[in-house]
């Protein structure tokens, strides 16, 4: 179970506990409260750029340390000087990966 109180990310175990392996603080990102988890456990976060102040979708490997293979994906129409921002990201069936 993954909990986010508006800057952090937290990982809870099965049992309840606090996973304290996980540790998502990748650098030059903001995370936001939404997220998707892939099958092989990857995590896709909304994110914001602090650098460019502009929206991202990134994604943390299940350590919840940057995965550098992947994106990050910055090309939205526009820019938060529009109103753009990144409120959800999910991850279909077949491993599409939907934002809006």
């Amino acid at each position: 179970v993954l909990l986010w109180n508006g800057r952090d990310c937290f990982r809870f175990r099965d049992d309840g506990s606090l996973d304290l392996e996980f540790l998502p603080r990748p650098s030059g990102y903001q995370l936001s409260s939404a997220a998707g988890v892939q099958e092989d456990g990857r995590i896709l976060v909304a994110a914001f750029q602090e650098v460019a102040i502009s929206p991202a979708v990134i994604r943390l490997l299940p350590d919840g340390s940057l995965d550098r293979t992947f994106g990050p994906v910055t090309d939205f129409a526009g820019s938060v000087a529009n109103g753009i921002q990144v409120t959800g990201v999910d991850v279909a069936p077949l491993g599409q990966i939907m934002v809006w």
